[in-house]
């Protein structure tokens, strides 16, 4: 039996536009949309999730953003949001006569998910973590009429081992490189990834100082002024490669780009590399936990973005009999 299609409008335009009820309401813009919105949704401070242009350039329109995405934004980008609403983990209210709700997404510090309740419910998860991490509580699955959910691991391929296995494995392999070298590199994406291996290293047994990188600095220090502390770590305000001895947190981009050896990578793409000193520690949900979430969501409509969008929507179409459409 076909099912009736809900009365909502959902395209990529300038970022996720969602039309619904007369209202319309952009998610995470990369660029100005064709029509101004009464609302802008701010998942996280990823760069691929905003625009700093496009904040600064939609006018008299409400941002709903955690404190913590406002401060890494403003800190990053030397600016001051205008006409931004802070919002945490568990609101529930009306902005801009928009009823909302906003809970913990598991990325990064401050990361958010989204419902908004019309007739029809629709949730937007940002990018989402369903897996406890030493620094951040796992996401909660949200139910909704509609779900607009992250692809970025959206193939079958990429299942990642269980989390503490990784955290032992990466522990075992800076110690055997410690024998043979004073300086460890170990990548991560800077805001998500970083904190949680800052806070696995700082509390180890290895006994060897972390430095971070001042990139990752400026992250761990407004992750603590919003989350847990991260344990014992040092930094510099100018980073040199080898200097002082340690493990040296830096970000994934200067690992692959100025090749500092040892290094041990960790990112969810690396379940592909075959590499020994590459690890699939990822600030998002695997293969498996994208489809739990659309299967506990309750979703009659799915729309898949980021990532590998049109294989995981036809795969929602022909393996759950949900309708699905990448945008």
């Amino acid at each position: 039996m076909m099912l009736e299609r809900k009365k909502v409008n959902v395209e990529y335009n300038g970022g996720i536009l969602i039309r619904i009820a007369d209202r319309c309401i952009l998610a995470d813009p990369k660029s100005i949309p064709n029509v101004k919105p009464d609302l802008v949704l701010l998942s996280h401070a990823h760069s691929d999730h905003y625009s700093i242009r496009a904040l600064r350039a939609i006018r008299k329109v409400p941002k709903v953003m955690s404190r913590a995405t406002r401060e890494i934004i403003e800190k990053k980008h030397d600016v001051k949001l205008r006409e931004v609403v802070d919002v945490e983990d568990g609101f529930c209210g009306e902005v801009n006569g928009i009823y909302l709700e906003a809970y913990n997404a598991g990325h990064c510090i401050g990361s958010l998910q989204f419902r908004l309740n019309f007739k029809d419910s629709i949730v937007y998860t940002g990018d989402v973590n369903l897996s406890k991490r030493l620094v951040l509580e796992k996401a909660r699955i949200l139910k909704g009429d509609v779900l607009i959910i992250e692809s970025t691991y959206g193939l079958p391929s990429y299942i990642f081992p269980d989390r503490r296995k990784l955290y032992c494995e990466i522990l075992e392999n800076i110690v055997g490189l410690m024998d043979m070298y004073d300086v460890v590199y170990v990548s991560g994406r800077s805001l998500g990834t970083l904190q949680e291996l800052t806070f696995l290293l700082s509390v180890s047994r290895i006994g060897m100082p972390v430095v971070v990188h001042p990139a990752v600095y400026m992250y761990n220090l407004i992750h603590e002024k919003y989350g847990p502390p991260l344990g014992s770590y040092i930094s510099t305000s100018k980073y040199i490669p080898g200097k002082p001895r340690g493990i040296h947190l830096i970000p994934l981009n200067l690992s692959l780009n100025a090749k500092l050896e040892p290094a041990i990578v960790c990112t969810g793409w690396s379940i592909r590399w075959n590499k020994s000193n590459a690890y699939p520690l990822s600030s998002h949900v695997d293969f498996s936990q994208l489809l739990e979430y659309v299967e506990k969501s309750g979703a009659e409509e799915v729309y898949t973005v980021y990532g590998f969008t049109k294989a995981f929507a036809d795969y929602i179409n022909s393996k759950l009999g949900i309708y699905a459409k990448p945008l």
